[in-house]
């Protein structure tokens, strides 16, 4: 638990050209052989920050656990191969208004945007809380300039007597409001049908489809559409227990 701010101030200064699309290993020309700093919460671990979290540069951010945060999330980090936030979640629970710095490409309502590009596992805006979606720091290279960039969620909680406000764009898979007020630039991301024959059922015709396109690479569209129930970019084993979980038998 910390009272006040937390800050991973990484190899870069601010924002800069030639940081790393993948992967998490800053280029040495152009940090000086820096390797970036890391902050890490795994498992159902919890890290409770009174304040803001700060974190600049290429910094490395591996969460899988829950952030519980009083303050601001501005995020700075300029590398999305470094940001790795996606089964992670972050609680918004101050008594004040806070801001969350929206950091990935806007790709609109596909699933994509969930895969390296800067996504949250799950977003809670505490009870009574005020959250609000700014973008003040261009963390992507190729951002068009005066362009809002996003942030992708899996999971979107507002809790009793909450509010998000969206200066920019904000997607999310699924949504539970528990009597929150959302913005209006909140939009859906389709989950994936695993019925790829749109007739009503998921069956054996289903299941052909499926074992076409597990570990298919490059994955085509309409298999991730059907079975990318992660949205990781390809139909591996987590969606062929999502499947599983969705069969209803033989239309043969």
């Amino acid at each position: 638990c910390v009272d006040g701010n937390v800050a991973v101030m990484g190899c870069f200064a601010g924002r800069a050209s030639g940081a790393p699309a993948g992967g998490c290993t800053p280029p040495s020309a152009a940090v000086g052989g820096c390797t970036p700093p890391s902050v890490s919460a795994f498992g159902t671990s919890e890290m409770h920050v009174g304040g803001s979290m700060v974190m600049e540069g290429v910094a490395e951010v591996d969460m899988e656990g829950f952030l519980f945060l009083g303050g601001d999330f501005d995020n700075h980090v300029v590398a999305a191969g470094c940001f790795d936030f996606a089964t992670g979640v972050v609680e918004m629970n101050g008594a004040l208004e806070q801001s969350f710095e929206v950091a990935g490409e806007d790709r609109g309502a596909d699933p994509s945007g969930l895969v390296n590009n800067f996504a949250i596992g799950a977003m809670v805006v505490g009870a009574n809380g005020t959250v609000r979606l700014v973008d003040g720091f261009v963390n992507q290279i190729d951002s068009p300039g005066g362009v809002c960039e996003a942030v992708y969620v899996d999971t979107l909680v507002l809790e009793s007597a909450s509010t998000l406000l969206c200066d920019c764009p904000i997607y999310y898979v699924h949504l539970i409001d528990n009597g929150g007020v959302l913005c209006d630039g909140a939009v859906q991301i389709p989950a994936c049908t695993n019925d790829c024959d749109d007739d009503g059922d998921i069956d054996l015709l289903d299941f052909r489809e499926l074992q076409a396109c597990v570990d298919l690479s490059p994955t085509s569209p309409s298999c991730r559409t059907c079975f990318d129930c992660n949205a990781d970019g390809s139909v591996g084993l987590a969606d062929v227990g999502v499947f599983q979980r969705s069969f209803t038998g033989s239309s043969e």
